[in-house]
């Protein structure tokens, strides 16, 4: 099982949407400079990914987060300056039980109980708040 640093530094970068779609199918890291909901949509088009993170940018939605939840492979998920999700992002994405790191940093639309109860499904979970 590869080290969080290491899938880190697996992260494919794809600008657009478009550079998704030419990625190959066996990706299993990617960096997006803005993490919106097309391209979460587009990011479920990767049966064995595991690494999301981007560069600082999200504009993702509790839609946007759902696709992100259907990804069963999701080890490490950056969901930082996430400002537009809310606690129900966090109860969709508590069925990934392969999650081992997630940032949660200045997402402020989140509960500290959503997040307490978080942390007490995915115990093995990393949080960055």
């Amino acid at each position: 099982m590869d080290s969080i640093e290491e899938l880190l530094l697996r992260a494919v970068p794809a600008s657009s949407v478009r550079e998704l779609e030419m990625l190959s199918p066996d990706t299993v890291a990617v960096r997006v400079p803005v993490l919106s909901d097309e391209v979460a949509a587009a990011l479920t088009r990767f049966p064995g990914l595991r690494a999301v993170v981007h560069n600082g940018n999200s504009a993702i939605t509790d839609q946007g987060v759902a696709y992100l939840a259907a990804i069963k492979t999701l080890q490490l998920l950056d969901l930082e300056w996430s400002t537009a999700i809310s606690d129900e992002s966090l109860k969709g994405l508590q069925r990934l039980t392969t999650l081992r790191w997630i940032d949660l940093s200045f997402c402020s639309r989140l509960s500290g109980a959503a997040i307490d109860e978080f942390a007490r499904v995915l115990p093995n979970c990393e949080i960055e708040t």
